[in-house]
């Protein structure tokens, strides 16, 4: 059952007892003490518990390895950029962030521009229940423009804001004209009988995810990276696609990645979750940034440590932290006092000015941390300059390029062809023709100049994988790059389990050999691997 944590009278989110005839330890996260006395307390929510006692003690600093790409690797460069600026500003700064509708008023009462403006697409499903027709309430979709608002926002700030989209999915079938069908109370829709290929629930939930579909493609086209947030708040079960359990809303969200990324090539999306259960979690594999929608209550700006150390454990350290949404905006200094950096907040609507005083949001927005369209941080960007010698050259990037396309990148050289081990680039050939467009972080390229030059690649630093080698190579010879920052020692990381040779136009080396003429991997260098 769950219950209320408060310090010192303020409350500082939820415990969960489990059932139990004992008495049993339950974590309840970092909490801030001040100098002298504090009180302490457990607070009655929802069901009995006893407590036996409170233990106090220090805890040593999260460690942060969160990993360096989305999850979808074919993301678009401006998706894998924003990434690369959200990664490179947590735990730093943070982001600040609205929902749309109260944007512009928040930027008049504050003269700031907060950074993530999000969008909601409940009305453009045949689902949706507000539809006026012939003197009363319909089913039908009624597109609000949200599309084509954020695309214009987008751009209005030289593209340094950030759109965000949640879906209010008003229940495929079964609801209640007239009332929010998003809420499990107003439809019969089961998500169970969603989630099986050929039933009619199904069907109707494939024909609204196509919908919104045609509107993320438009988003893709305009080159405007998202953050996604769907199936939001599933474990409290208010929504229909939280009321049957973690099974089928888990089935539903896989089903949703696959048509999304798979069938409609949509790829300009940061996956977001924002349900703080460990039994409702996706996996890393399946998530960019997890989130927390924070309502503690009416001008209580703690920063809820108890929910973050949660995600933080869930996550292992591995996916950026958000609060997702949140009615009062917390102490933004505690966040980092306490180890809790939340890479953005997202204040909702008019709980924005309805549970947070004037004072505390123009002290928020004051803060050189609270990052604004003004104020986007200091620069992420690094530089990589690879010297190219006239003939054949083998390289790598370490960098995710601010534009990765080829015919950027090489802009102002006389390079007359570029190939990997399946794909190739030709100077003077039609683009039809060449079948490699951009160049990727970590991947190996031979490069043929007419005449030396140096390439001066500009980005975001990678962090280092989560997994090196590869588990992609295959048997045979492969082209490896460096993904590093530094040059990392070869016996590190390779041995006679998964390689044979490795070599460039400079030296090789076999695993336990004597005579090795190269011993690192070194950046803006390439390198043939044998397995």
């Amino acid at each position: 059952k769950i219950q209320d944590l408060y310090v010192n009278g303020a409350s500082d989110g939820s415990l969960t007892f489990p059932a139990s005839t004992n008495f049993v330890p339950i974590d309840a996260g970092g909490v801030w003490l001040n100098a002298g006395n504090n009180t302490i307390a457990v607070v009655d929510n929802w069901g009995y518990f006893d407590v036996d006692k409170f233990t106090i003690y220090t805890t040593p600093p999260h460690v942060y390895n969160v990993v360096s790409a989305p999850i979808d690797t074919a993301a678009t460069p401006a998706t894998k950029n924003l990434y690369s600026y959200l990664l490179c500003q947590f735990n730093k700064n943070i982001l600040s962030g609205i929902t749309s509708d109260y944007w512009d008023t928040l930027k008049k009462t504050t003269s700031k521009s907060p950074m993530i403006r999000t969008y909601d697409f409940n009305t453009y499903t045949a689902g949706y229940p507000y539809n006026w027709a012939n003197g009363g309430f319909a089913f039908g979709a009624v597109p609000s423009g949200a599309t084509e608002q954020a695309i214009a926002w987008y751009n209005s700030t030289n593209k340094k804001g950030i759109v965000g989209f949640h879906w209010h999915w008003c229940s495929p079938s079964g609801g209640t004209v007239g009332t929010n069908t998003f809420s499990t109370a107003n439809t019969t829709f089961d998500i169970r009988q969603a989630v099986i290929p050929g039933t009619q629930q199904y069907n109707d939930a494939i024909r609204d995810i196509d919908v919104i579909a045609v509107e993320l493609l438009k988003l893709q086209t305009a080159n405007v990276p998202i953050l996604w947030r769907p199936l939001h708040e599933a474990g409290g079960a208010w929504f229909w696609w939280g009321a049957q359990g973690s099974t089928p809303c888990l089935q539903l969200l896989a089903i949703m990645y696959d048509r999304l990324t798979n069938y409609h090539k949509i790829h300009n999306l940061i996956w977001e979750w924002s349900t703080p259960e460990p039994t409702w979690y996706p996996g890393n594999a399946k998530i960019d940034l997890v989130g927390y929608d924070s309502y503690p209550g009416v001008n209580n700006y703690t920063v809820q440590k108890p929910m973050f150390d949660q995600l933080y454990t869930m996550v292992s350290g591995q996916k950026l932290i958000a609060m997702t949404e949140c009615g009062p905006i917390p102490d933004i200094q505690k966040f980092f006092d306490m180890d809790a950096p939340w890479a953005y907040f997202m204040t909702w609507s008019d709980l924005t000015y309805a549970q947070n005083t004037v004072a505390h949001i123009d002290s928020v927005f004051a803060m050189p941390k609270v990052l604004t369209v003004e104020n986007p941080g200091t620069s992420c960007s690094s530089q990589q300059t690879i010297v190219l010698a006239s003939g054949w050259n083998l390289i790598s990037t370490n960098l995710i390029p601010t534009d990765s396309t080829i015919a950027t990148l090489f802009t102002g050289l006389n390079v007359q062809e570029i190939k990997t081990a399946d794909s190739f680039w030709e100077k003077g050939q039609s683009s039809l023709l060449n079948s490699l467009k951009a160049i990727s972080t970590g991947n190996a390229y031979l490069v043929k100049m007419n005449a030396s030059a140096s390439l001066i690649i500009t980005g975001q630093a990678m962090t280092s994988p989560s997994v090196y080698p590869s588990t992609s190579t295959k048997t045979g010879w492969n082209m490896i790059g460096c993904p590093f920052q530094s040059a990392i020692t070869l016996s590190s990381y390779y041995n006679t389990s998964n390689s044979k040779t490795i070599k460039n136009f400079t030296g090789f080396w076999i695993p336990g050999g004597s005579t090795n003429s190269i011993t690192t991997i070194d950046p803006g260098k390439g390198y043939f691997l044998k397995k």
